[in-house]
């Protein structure tokens, strides 16, 4: 098989929208001669035609990424809504209990500490948020008071 230079003649007539680039391409037999004014005037309103059509396509593909991003910003605002009411059902959970709660991530960090546990601990709520009260490495108490360990007495202070 041929390649089609040999056997057509070809004109080429660039397409841009936005940063996208294309060429559209008018094929014509080589035994009917070049391309005249018509064939080129032609070639121009293709390529606005194609032109729009690309341009249509990216503006509705826009509409439907604008819609989507507005769509994900509400589910987003929806879900920290959910949060803050969650951590302020915790929060008065928490601070209800008649018993001390404290609640550490996996270094030992307290999270949440209420007053009941604050008093056994001789410090205020605050000044214990974000402390280590347990070195896991060590088995030793870093900031509860010797005389109010809640644990063992197996466990000696560092």
């Amino acid at each position: 098989m041929e390649p089609l230079a040999i056997r057509r003649r070809a004109l080429h007539i660039p397409v841009r929208v936005r940063e996208r680039r294309a060429i559209l391409v008018l094929l014509r037999p080589v035994a009917d001669g070049g391309f005249d004014r018509e064939d080129v005037a032609l070639g121009r309103r293709l390529s606005l035609l194609v032109s729009h059509a690309l341009a249509t396509r990216f503006a509705h593909q826009s509409e439907a990424e604008g819609q989507r991003l507005m769509q994900l910003s509400e589910q987003l605002h929806l879900s920290e809504q959910a949060a803050l009411r969650n951590a302020a059902l915790l929060k008065g959970v928490v601070a209800g209990l008649p018993l001390g709660l404290t609640v550490q991530d996996a270094n030992g960090r307290l999270l949440i500490i209420n007053e009941p546990a604050a008093q056994v601990l001789g410090q205020p709520v605050d000044d214990l948020l974000g402390r280590e009260s347990f070195d896991p490495a060590e088995g030793a108490a870093k900031c509860w008071p010797a005389a109010r360990r809640p644990w063992s007495s197996n466990c000696t202070a560092s």
